[in-house]
Order: structure tokens, then C-alpha cells, then sequence
């Protein structure tokens, strides 16, 4: 039998509280109770010490609480009404516990979940913080708390908890970039008088204080612990412990130049005066407004009241000089006087190479040790990176591209101009034939055998193996004297031996038309041969030479349209030329003035 003791004094507790798997505050309490009574507050036993609540045993992860012994027990499966077989392996839940099924194909208990567990895995539920994420977050504590099922992040002092980071508490708008004016009364307690204007915001979601455009932020250390410090500077830009100052463009605050210093401020609706120039407050003393002339303008009057102007011949300037490379140094100023001209400012601002010294242009010279190499300053021992050059047509690099030379006193070396070579090399510009050319002591020409059959789809330059003639591709609009010397001087696979096609080369390109292809009717032929040749104007019939007119035939080789010049020139007419008409596989000729196509043989 229970000892009613015990019974009367769990009643008497449950008067206080929902039961021992009631809700748990787990914390000491101060209600009265019998002495040497337990309770179960959540994991916690609490026992009754001279009438009060004092915690006493946690139940670890797997236990119990056992109010009527007043100590923890082993849980397992038997506590629950649902006990059940199980598949060796698997987990399963039971209220807020996960179970995991043993050899024996019974439940064993494996742990309490505190977020609940999880039935479609059997397994206690992960919560936000499991993988800790405030641990990479800046200005966080790495304290990590659920709440529901997102997280919150401890966040270190003056920073807050902002939905993913930890963000600048906000800030106080009245101590944030008020501008003060120095009273003229002697009261040291009191040196401002009421605040004029403001120079920037701030933004309460980040607590950082935003300047207006043209100033920028600057900490005044305070001299008073917390107490903000007032600062008052030549009558502008005082504020608390933030100071806004007016940006010199030409020596801004370190703290912010690399962060895009604002080039000018022209606040208080103050219009810019000088045209097409730029204002700029002076960083300094009662901070004017000046203006600053945009390149190839110039200023007529003094900078705080002048305009800009275009120049007019004869306007002079003083500039400084610019481009002085590495190692060297101007020879011999620094800034010289430019004349316009009319169009341009002369001489020029950008220095050169000179050893010879001079007052009026930009002149550099290389600093003692160092040799002028045509574009830097260098000395014995010096290396670089140079790309290799002078690649021939059908050629590729054997090995590298680019290589690394050094300064011998007079040169670099190696030199970076390819030399053919079958030897791979890392260190010198090599450069060998490709696949299906072949080197013949000045260039890779390709073979023959290995260009493709001309057709309307082939590359070019192609083979006719029906004649032997190789073709080039085409060109459009030139006269014939143009097209003459465009083919003599083509230089392509390899060969520099092209021409333009007499009529007869041309000619062999004419198909579907009987007439007009190779040794048909049309009398007009070149053999080369002026005693073989038929080359004038009685030599074509327009019977035999234009009989084909049908735009539904293709009458070139190529696919090609139009009208293409041939090298013949009528005899008889030594302003006249022979040409093909592919449009309608026709021959005829026309007066050398004329532009039209080319295709170059050899």
C-alpha cells in the first residue's frame, strides 16, 4: 500500500501546480509545502525544504521523474500504451519521444525531443539552430534561439537583431549631422547657437548616418566619456560625435577616398557660376565657392567669379605635364605654356623621350641605370612578358605564344619575332608548318592535293580538278586596272604567284550554258597566244556569246551572279575588257571604268 503521506502531500502540491507533467517553469518556488515532499517541475524534481519549493535532481535525456520516490528512472517503451512490435532499425514516435526498434523487434527509448518528433522519420524534429548560424554572422555573439520555426541571433553591443543579421541599434536623428553656428557670446557652457541646417539622415534600419551628397562622415572623439561632444570649426559642420565635412576633391579624408569621394557640393541652392566648368567649395576657411574649368576650357576671370570659356587662337594656359613613365624624370619642368592654335593646344601635355633638355615642351629622361627602350625606362638583368610575333599564313606556334625576354643593356633577348623551327621550345618564338602545308624556305604553302574540290558550299582558295587551276575567293568592286593588281599582289596559302583569269580560265567556270562554256561557239578565247588567240570585237557574236537568257539556270562553278573581269583586253579597243556575265552565263565586254567582280587563279 502507498503511504498516504506521501498521497496527501502530491494532493496538497497539485493544488499549486498542474501536475508533475504539468507546465514547468523550472525554477525554485516560494509556495508553502510540506517538508521531505517531492514534485516534478517538467525534468526537474524539486523537494520541500523548510516548507519551500527548492530544486533538487534534473532528469537527464531518457529518464523520468518519480515524484513519489523523489528520483529519476529509466523510461522505455512500457510507458506507453502504445508498445508495439517493430522492423529492426527503424525509429518511431511516442508523444514527444523517439524510439528505435532493437534486435529483439522491440522499442527501445533513444532520446527526448525538446521540438517534438518528427513521425515521418521516427526521429527527434532539427531545429534552426542545430547547425548554428549565428557563428558566421558579423557582430553576432553566436548565440543562437529558436523561435517557432526561424532563429534570432545574440547580437554583440549597439547592434540588433534585424530578421537576418545584426544591424547598428538606430540611431538618434537629434545627435546625427546637425550643423551648428558659433555664437559670438563668451558663455563656454554654451557656444552654439541654435542648429542652422541639416547635412544627412539617419537610417534606422542600419543606425548609420547617411551624409548629404558632397560631405562625408567624420568621428569627433569625444573627451567626455559618453557625453556627446559639440565641435565648432571655423563657424560650419559641427555636430554630435558625427561630423559631416565639405569634400576637397583634390585631398579627401583618407577614410573615404577609396570609397568615391563626391566630386562637388553646391549646396544651399547655390548655382554653379562658371559655365562649363565645375564649383567646388574650398575645404578650408569660410569655404568659397571656386570654379574649376573642364579640359579644353579655359577661365576668364579669377575662379570665384570667372567664366568658362572656349579657347580662341592664340589663348595660352599653363598645364602640367603628363605620361612620365617608371625610372624616369622630366627633363626639364614639369608644367609647360600651351597656345592654341585654333584646334588644338600645342605643345602637347603628354611627355616623350628626350635627352636633350628644354623649358617649353614635356621632355622625360630615364634615371641614372635605366636605358630607354622605345616605351619604359629599364636596366641590365630587367625581364618581361612579350608575345611572339611574325606567324606566317598555315603556321602555328611551336610551343609558346609568348615568352620572357631580358634587357641585356641594348636589347631584349630572345628576340620575339618567330623563326620556323620543327623543335618545341618554351623559351624562344618557334613556329612550324600545320597539317597539309609544308615549309619551302620562306613560307608554308599548302599542297594542292589537300584543298578541297570547288562546288557553290567549298571553302577557298579550291582546286578545279577538271582544268588543275586553283581559285581564290571572291572580291567585289573594282575597276579592271584595280583588279589586275589586287590578284598580282595576293599573297594566300602559301603562294604569291595569283593573277587575274584570262577569258578562257574564266570561261572554264560556265556551266549550263553550250554556247558559252570552254571551246563551245562563242569564238572569244586567250590561249596566250596571239596567233592562236581570238580576242577582238569581231571575235563575239551576240548568237553565240549571249544566247543564254533563262535566270533558272545556275551557270557558275561557284553559284556565283554577276559580272566578273577577266585579264583579255579587247584587241582592237584597248579600253575595252572581256568579262562572264554568271547572272546568264554570258561573255561580252565593257569599258575597263567599270566595277565589278573578281575571282584570282594561279
Amino acid at each position: 500500500m502507498k503511504n498516504p503521506f506521501i498521497c496527501l502531500s502530491v494532493i496538497v502540491a497539485m493544488i499549486f501546480m498542474t501536475g508533475c507533467g504539468g507546465s514547468s517553469s523550472n525554477s525554485e518556488s516560494s509556495e508553502k509545502c510540506s517538508s521531505g515532499v517531492f514534485r516534478c517541475d517538467g525534468s526537474m524534481i524539486q523537494k520541500c525544504v523548510n516548507e519551500t519549493w527548492k530544486n533538487y535532481i534534473e532528469c537527464k535525456a531518457g529518464e523520468r521523474c518519480n515524484a513519489e520516490k523523489g528520483e529519476c528512472e529509466i523510461k522505455n517503451s512500457d510507458d506507453n500504451s502504445n508498445s508495439q512490435e517493430c522492423t529492426v532499425g527503424e525509429f518511431k514516435c511516442i508523444g514527444d519521444d523517439s524510439y528505435y526498434c532493437d534486435r529483439g523487434n522491440s522499442l527501445v527509448f533513444d532520446s527526448s525531443c525538446e521540438n517534438g518528433c518528427d513521425s515521418s522519420t521516427g526521429e527527434c524534429t532539427e531545429t534552426p539552430c542545430d547547425s548554428n548560424p549565428c557563428a558566421e554572422i558579423a557582430n553576432s555573439t553566436g548565440v543562437c534561439t529558436v523561435r517557432g520555426t526561424s532563429y534570432v541571433c545574440g547580437c554583440n553591443n549597439g547592434y540588433e537583431w534585424n530578421v537576418s543579421k545584426c544591424v547598428k541599434s538606430p540611431c538618434d536623428p537629434k545627435k546625427c549631422f546637425k550643423t551648428y553656428q558659433c555664437s559670438d557670446n563668451s558663455d563656454s557652457s554654451n557656444p552654439f547657437s541654435s542648429p542652422v541646417y541639416s547635412h544627412g539622415t539617419c537610417d534606422d534600419s542600419t543606425g548609420d548616418c547617411i551624409c548629404d551628397k558632397g560631405w562625408v562622415t567624420k568621428i569627433s572623439e569625444s573627451e567626455t566619456g559618453d557625453t556627446l561632444l559639440l565641435i565648432c570649426e571655423s563657424g560650419f559642420e559641427t555636430l554630435n560625435n558625427v561630423e559631416c565635412t565639405r569634400c576637397d576633391k583634390n585631398n579627401p579624408p583618407s577614410e573615404y577616398a577609396t570609397s568615391g569621394c563626391p566630386l562637388y557640393y553646391t549646396g544651399d541652392s547655390t548655382e554653379c557660376f562658371c559655365g562649363s566648368g565645375t564649383c567646388y567649395y574650398e575645404p578650408t576657411g569660410d569655404h568659397k565657392l571656386y570654379c574649376e574649368c573642364v579640359e579644353g576650357y579655359i577661365l576668364e576671370g579669377n575662379k570665384y567669379s570667372g567664366q568658362c570659356r572656349s579657347p580662341i587662337e592664340g589663348d595660352k594656359q599653363i598645364v602640367e605635364c603628363t605620361d612620365l613613365p617608371e625610372n624616369a624624370h622630366w627633363n626639364t619642368v614639369s608644367n609647360i605654356t600651351q597656345t592654341y592654335d585654333g584646334s588644338s593646344w600645342l605643345p602637347s601635355k603628354s611627355g616623350v623621350y628626350n635627352e636633350t633638355e628644354s623649358t617649353e615642351e614635356c621632355r622625360f629622361k630615364c634615371n641614372d641605370g635605366f636605358t630607354y627602350d622605345s616605351s619604359m625606362c629599364v636596366t641590365v638583368g630587367d625581364t618581361k612578358t612579350a608575345n611572339c610575333k611574325g606567324l606566317p599564313a598555315n603556321a602555328q606556334w611551336n610551343t609558346a605564344s609568348s615568352i620572357t625576354q631580358t634587357w641585356n643593356g641594348t636589347s631584349w633577348e630572345p628576340t620575339n619575332t618567330g623563326t620556323y623551327n620543327e623543335v618545341a621550345s618554351t623559351k624562344e618564338c618557334r613556329f612550324k608548318c600545320k597539317t597539309g602545308s609544308e615549309w619551302n624556305e620562306s613560307s608554308c604553302i599548302v599542297d594542292p592535293e589537300n584543298l578541297p574540290e570547288c562546288s557553290s558550299t567549298s571553302a577557298t582558295p579550291c582546286k578545279d580538278s577538271a582544268t588543275g587551276l586553283i581559285w581564290s575567293g571572291k572580291g567585289s568592286m573594282y575597276t579592271w586596272s584595280n583588279a589586275v593588281s589586287s590578284c598580282d599582289n595576293l599573297t594566300t596559302i602559301g603562294y604569291d604567284d595569283w593573277r587575274l583569269p584570262n577569258i578562257s580560265e574564266l570561261r572554264t567556270l560556265i556551266q549550263n550554258c553550250s554556247d558559252t562554256v570552254t571551246n563551245a561557239s562563242c569564238g572569244v578565247i586567250d590561249t596566250g597566244d596571239s596567233s592562236t588567240s581570238c580576242l577582238t570585237s569581231s571575235c563575239w557574236t551576240a548568237a553565240a556569246c549571249t544566247s543564254c537568257s533563262s535566270t533558272s539556270y545556275v551557270y557558275s562553278k561557284f553559284g556565283d551572279t554577276g559580272i566578273f573581269w577577266s585579264s583579255s583586253v579587247v584587241s582592237d579597243f584597248s579600253d575595252l575588257a572581256w568579262f562572264v556575265n554568271f547572272t546568264y552565263g554570258r561573255v561580252n565586254n565593257n569599258k575597263k571604268n567599270n566595277y565589278f567582280n573578281i575571282r584570282c587563279v594561279r
